[in-house]
């Protein structure tokens, strides 16, 4: 072979090579000229921010955060409440793509959204009706509102996105939602428990009423003490829901208490209820005294202690103490009734919710009030409990030197 077609021929071999460094030269190039023309358009926007006092001054005084990107979704300018709400500073977010602020599940359509909106930039929300998210620079997601905007300039049309955290108007739509449905539980189970009284109270007074004179002096006694059996249940019902609505906003000042007194209080409340049933309460002379508010833990007392009364053995046999947890205080009340299981014992606590469905008369208040008004002193409230085994309820107050 000659020289010639020897070089001719190690030419096209090389040919492969030589086009794949091409291409890459190419793809250099223009990601250099992408480059170039970011930090230009960046260059471009600080410049006018910097050197434009009403400009400047307008950004920043805005209580929203304002993102500026060109129509490549690149971030070009973050205002000062912009680097609150997501954590990065204006110059390390510079240059990044517009994605790194948005949760992961948009990021595949984003692309698409940007363009749509460079195609015709007009002023609007975004995602009207939609629950928006955004994402701070340590990955946590939360609540906004986004308001879209354009400006035309010498190097292109910028996007401008306003940006506002909404999370806590969110919850406080999430706690109305929350009240409304328990307001509903509310009339729901009212109107079902006050209906049942009242029909007591009209049925047998009509009975009293039309058969009056044929009944002996102890029939009509024993009418007449359903009767006002009746009506003070009503009233109980009435009272605590007072007391229920009343916890959402009443503050009192904690005080160290003799608890010991305040059990003493509420089992005089019970007296009648354990004289019929024969229950016993062993009650220590001494409680650890911890910081609470007594008409309230006189109700919390009252609503352990008679549901243990209701719910105890054959007879019940209701034993109350307390122990110290660190900076709290727990006391509880035993009982050796039936138990209850783990599907008994979930939402107990929450309003108009019962502890044994048919067995004993309540309204469903008792223990979503203890939870309320333990939660309010500071403490927490809960359930220990084997079927067949009987059940401890307790709750925790914040113990005397806590707070020294």
């Amino acid at each position: 072979m000659s020289e010639s077609n020897k070089a001719q021929t190690e030419t096209v071999e090389e040919m492969p090579a030589l086009l794949e460094q091409i291409e890459e030269m190419q793809e250099q190039i223009s990601e250099a000229e992408q480059e170039l023309d970011a930090q230009q358009q960046i260059a471009f926007a600080v410049g006018v921010f910097q050197a434009n006092v009403t400009v400047r001054t307008l950004l920043e005084s805005l209580a929203e955060g304002v993102v500026i990107v060109d129509r490549k979704g690149r971030i070009l300018l973050f205002n000062h409440q912009a680097e609150e709400l997501f954590g990065y500073t204006a110059e390390a977010i510079q240059g990044k793509r517009l994605t790194v602020l948005l949760p992961l599940l948009y990021e595949n359509v984003h692309d698409s959204h940007l363009e749509s909106f460079f195609k015709n930039p007009q002023p609007r929300s975004m995602g009207a009706g939609m629950d928006l998210t955004a994402r701070r620079s340590n990955g946590e997601e939360f609540p906004v509102e986004v308001s879209l905007s354009h400006l035309e300039t010498e190097v292109g049309i910028f996007g401008l996105a306003y940006v506002t955290d909404i999370s806590l108007r969110k919850k406080w739509e999430w706690d109305l939602q929350a009240r409304n449905q328990e307001l509903d539980a509310f009339a729901h189970m009212v109107a079902h428990d006050l209906k049942g009284s009242l029909s007591i109270l009209t049925g047998f007074g009509d009975f009293l009423r039309a058969e009056y004179a044929n009944m002996s002096g102890a029939e009509i006694k024993e009418i007449l003490d359903t009767i006002v059996n009746g009506g003070h249940k009503m009233n109980s019902i009435i009272n605590e829901l007072l007391l229920f609505a009343g916890l959402r906003n009443e503050q009192v000042e904690s005080k160290p208490l003799d608890n010991a007194e305040i059990v003493h209080d509420a089992l005089l409340r019970l007296r009648a209820e354990m004289d019929k049933n024969g229950s016993r309460v062993e009650v220590p002379d001494e409680l650890i005294r911890a910081l609470g508010y007594g008409p309230w833990l006189e109700e919390v007392w009252f609503n352990y202690l008679s549901n243990a009364i209701k719910y105890g053995g054959n007879p019940p046999i209701i034993r109350v103490g307390s122990e110290n947890q660190g900076p709290f205080v727990r006391f509880w009340v035993t009982d050796n009734g039936s138990g209850l299981t783990t599907e008994q014992q979930l939402g107990l606590f929450e309003p108009f919710a019962r502890r044994h469905s048919g067995v004993a008369q309540g309204h469903g208040l008792g223990l979503s009030i203890v939870k309320r008004i333990v939660t309010k002193l500071g403490g927490t409230v809960g359930v220990e409990s084997t079927p067949g085994k009987g059940s401890t309820f307790y709750f925790t107050l914040p113990a005397i030197d806590s707070t020294e």
